[in-house]
């Protein structure tokens, strides 16, 4: 049974210098003497990151904020909970700076597994702006459902299990791996996002895409492996943006993958890159299919299964590695390398 989990994981990148303070909570100048007291705690500090501290949570009389704060770090949510919470592991105290984001917390957590329990509810709607603060802290979330963005940055990272999502971003070193979950889009947020170095690893995820948005975007040096799972991009608005668009020396893999795009294509360009291994990428109306703007790479390998090609411009590139791909046709094909 999956559990209904609003939460806006937002990673504020405007930080003052407090962000970067040591997270230990004493630091050490050499040539001078360390208090025994100061060593311990530190060590003691290093200790509770990686100790695993479970609770479960009864929302109508428990508060998420309060076991946090008593050193819990993996919390099993019975009931509906209606707080917001700060993720980093950049301070070890909050001074107030996030009360804009209607935080209140006064103890971050570098580190968090949200997992849902008996009529396990993250509830937040009706608490003003939502917001759970993550800067390249880390959070796990097991057989939830997320029903609001996930922003990922600062080298943050994401695990996902067994849970139904709405929408992700990935920027700044941040990675997300999702396993065996859905994600499921309808409003102009899009459905995944990566930039700046942002990674995604998929397995058996299901993503569905009824919003005016990217289904998936790759853009500046970010990557994206997607395994055993299906894109349907169900949009019937032509001007909209592509189900799939790989630049700015980003690559995207796509094995054993199947694409359908009611109205969309799908688009490579500016040095991106985009490698097929089986499964399909497939079009019911209009076309091109795919689309290769150069300088940018679209390659086949062992897929039989995806319709028209346009090349736009002498740099685009096309390489099919499976002869039996009979359904190609290449409208532009004096442009394709």
């Amino acid at each position: 049974m999956k559990f209904k989990l609003p939460i806006l994981i937002v990673f504020y990148i405007f930080l003052n210098n407090q962000l970067f303070a040591q997270t230990l909570p004493h630091t050490f100048s050499a040539n001078s003497a360390a208090k025994a007291e100061e060593v311990n705690e530190n060590f003691q500090f290093l200790a509770n990151q990686f100790k695993v501290n479970k609770k479960t949570i009864d929302c109508s009389t428990d508060n998420m904020t309060k076991a946090i704060e008593d050193g819990y770090n993996h919390l099993v949510i019975n009931g509906t909970c209606t707080e917001n919470l700060l993720i980093t592991q950049f301070i070890k105290s909050f001074d107030g700076s996030y009360s804009s984001f209607g935080l209140t917390s006064n103890t971050p957590v570098n580190s968090l597994t949200l997992e849902g329990g008996t009529l396990g509810v993250w509830d937040n709607t009706n608490a003003g702006f939502q917001a759970s603060l993550i800067y390249g802290g880390v959070l796990n979330i097991i057989n939830l459902t997320v029903s609001q963005p996930l922003y990922l940055n600062n080298g943050a990272r994401l695990f996902v299990n067994n849970s139904s999502l709405e929408n992700v971003s990935s920027s700044d070193g941040s990675s997300a791996e999702i396993n065996n979950s859905t994600l499921t889009c309808s409003n102009s947020n899009g459905c995944v996002y990566l930039e700046d170095s942002g990674t995604l690893k998929l397995d058996n995820v299901t993503i569905t895409n009824s919003g005016s948005l990217y289904t998936l975007a790759l853009a500046r040096s970010s990557s994206a492996e997607i395994k055993n799972s299906t894109i349907n991009n169900t949009n019937t608005d032509s001007d909209s943006k592509p189900t799939i668009g790989v630049q700015s020396n980003s690559s995207l893999q796509l094995e054993d993958t199947n694409v359908t795009s009611n109205n969309n294509e799908v688009s490579v360009n500016t040095n991106g890159y985009l490698l097929l291994t089986g499964g399909s990428i497939k079009r019911t109306n209009g076309s091109p299919t795919i689309r290769v703007r150069g300088p940018g790479i679209f390659h086949n390998y062992n897929s039989p299964t995806f319709a028209d090609i346009t090349c736009d411009g002498k740099l685009a590139s096309f390489q099919n590695d499976d002869s039996t791909s009979t359904s190609v046709t290449n409208s532009n094909s004096a442009d394709c390398q």
